[in-house]
Parts: structure tokens; sequence; C-alpha cells
């Protein structure tokens, strides 16, 4: 789950490595305003996150309709597949870690999907 080990983990960064060249990430994640969708959860221990339940496209639906900036999301395959069959992503931004593990749940088989167009590419 995001709210227990991702934000857990950038969290600790941020409070224990400074010198640490992912150190503006981590403090970004840690100040940013923070929504966990959960059926699970009634309150996070996270300060600025929220917690929301219920129709997950019907609730990202209603934060992209509030006033603010772009929404980026970070979760599983299963999570990402719904928000991509309810038509809620404009772009998407990969971060390839070199591994690759066995099977599971792939992103774009579930979703219905329509074809992608590559805006760009860039090696680190």
């Amino acid at each position: 789950m995001v709210e227990e080990g991702y934000l857990t983990h950038w969290g600790n960064a941020a409070k224990r490595y400074p010198k640490d060249p992912f150190y503006a990430f981590a403090q970004r994640i840690v100040d940013v305003q923070k929504v966990v969708p959960s059926d699970r959860l009634e309150k996070s221990r996270w300060e600025r996150t929220v917690v929301r339940s219920g129709d997950l496209p019907h609730e990202v639906g209603a934060l992209r309709a509030e006033a603010g900036n772009n929404i980026a999301v970070f979760g599983g395959a299963g999570f990402a597949s719904a928000l991509i069959a309810a038509g809620l992503v404009d772009e998407f931004q990969f971060y390839v870690n070199p591994a690759a593990l066995g099977g599971g749940t792939r992103i774009f088989d579930q979703a219905g999907f329509r074809k992608l167009r590559l805006l760009g590419s860039k090696g680190i």
C-alpha cells in the first residue's frame, strides 16, 4: 500500500538524509497535499494527507475537477488500470527501473486502451 511503504520511505529520507541527491524529491513528497484512496483506511498518519473511499473513478474525477495543479499518481497496476479504463489519465511519465520480475497484473491489458503517442524520451 502506498500509504504504508511509499510515504514511509520518502518521509524517512527527508528526515535522515539531507545530503542525498533525492532529498528535494523526498521533501516535496512530505510537503505536498496527498490523497490516499482506500476502502480500508479511515485516517492517514501522515500530515497533509486525506483518505478518500468509494468509487475510485468518481473520487479521482472529483479531484481533477477541483482547482489546482496536475495530479501525480503512485500506485500499483490495478489502481493504474482503473484510472486508465475510466479515461482519467491525460499523460504518462514512465520511470523505468532496471528490473523485470516474473508475472503479475499488467497495467494496459485491463483498460480497453487507445493508442499512445511518444512525445519524448530521455536517458539518464
